[in-house]
């Protein structure tokens, strides 16, 4: 199935969903929502009282239990030697509590109650002391902290690239709605031409004029099909885009150290893959496609050298047909290169 976050196929592991990795930077994001609205009833109960149906409202919040706690409850936890230097804030002090859950310290999933403290450079993951010398003896680590700052840093340098992309994919929209705007006024004007020219002969000329609509319907069909499908296309990648530059600087902004090292080499790598996709994205941009109509000369119908209401002529602009080219092909390739004219016959019907 594909990621909602980045689009990326990846293959469910044996056990289901729930054997997929722990997001820790989301997790963190709702601890901290859960924390401050305390909107359930569960939450606005201690967690420490025996009786939970009798529990009393808390008042406190253990930022390294992560427990909440009443008066009584947060007075005997003070007085616990294990637990008196716990980081303990009160329930309404919300902007504290955003504080401390940033920095509140990350356990290893393998030995649980140790706290991750390092980040192995060659396995490129943070790891925790007893990991370090049970499965990363030999191994250059770094400081947990310092880490973060460094793969921080390098996350930061790809989002100039990635706004470029995010304003190059925009502005492609808004030439694809101008462009479509424009070919629609062609499509009626082109219209209009064959309808009046049509008028001002004979009725014996209807199935010709009825001919000439419908294969200016068949032209507008399938641009306008072309046209949608790319918007799609564009509208993807700008949300892929925007998705990937939102997540990767809330990481920034609000996620701990552990989770920003934990998540810098997949951000830094999704980061790369966008880029590159991106200029291959450019390669796909529509050309300008003109749709025009050449009116029949009267003298030229009664001789029977012209069809008697003239024939439908569509074409790409020489500027697009050349950058389009030119995108693919050396400058020496397409010098010489013009697009050629369609023409459509009224008559026969085929092209």
């Amino acid at each position: 199935m594909d990621c909602p976050l980045c689009r990326e196929e990846f293959v469910i592991p044996k056990g289901g969903v729930v054997k997929l990795p722990n997001n820790f930077f989301i997790q963190t994001l709702i601890d901290r929502s859960i924390t401050e609205t305390g909107s359930s009833s569960q939450q606005l109960r201690c967690d420490m009282c025996t009786d939970q149906s009798d529990g009393m409202k808390y008042v406190k919040h253990c930022v390294d239990c992560d427990q909440n706690m009443c008066d009584k409850c947060a007075t005997i936890h003070a007085n616990i030697r294990a637990t008196t230097f716990h980081n303990v804030v009160s329930a309404d002090d919300m902007e504290q509590i955003t504080v401390l859950l940033r920095s509140k310290p990350a356990y290893c999933d393998k030995h649980k109650n140790k706290p991750i403290e390092v980040y192995c450079c060659d396995c490129k993951q943070p790891i925790c002391l007893l990991c370090k010398a049970l499965h990363h003896e030999g191994h250059p680590c770094t400081d947990l902290k310092d880490s973060a700052k460094k793969l921080g840093e390098e996350i930061k340098q790809f989002s100039p690239n990635i706004d470029q992309c995010a304003k190059s994919v925009k502005e492609e929209l808004l030439q694809i709605t101008d462009m479509k705007k424009e070919f629609m006024r062609q499509i009626s004007k082109t219209e209009e031409d064959i309808v009046n020219t049509y008028d001002k002969i004979m009725n014996v000329i209807k199935n010709q004029r009825d001919q000439l609509l419908e294969n200016l319907e068949i032209i507008k069909a399938k641009r306008l099909k072309e046209i949608q499908t790319r918007t799609d296309e564009v509208e993807l990648q700008f949300v892929t885009i925007q998705s990937f530059k939102q997540y990767s600087d809330e990481l920034i902004q609000k996620g701990s150290d552990y989770i920003i090292s934990q998540s810098a080499n997949d951000l830094l790598s999704r980061a790369k893959t966008l880029v590159q996709l991106s200029k291959q994205h450019e390669a796909g941009q529509l050309r300008r496609y003109h749709v025009t109509f050449l009116r029949t000369n009267i003298p030229d119908i009664i001789s029977g050298r012209t069809q008697l209401i003239g024939q439908l002529m569509s074409k790409e602009s020489a500027l697009s047909s050349l950058m389009r080219l030119m995108s693919s092909a050396s400058y020496a390739d397409v010098v010489h290169v013009m697009p050629r004219e369609k023409k459509i016959n009224t008559m026969n019907g085929h092209s």
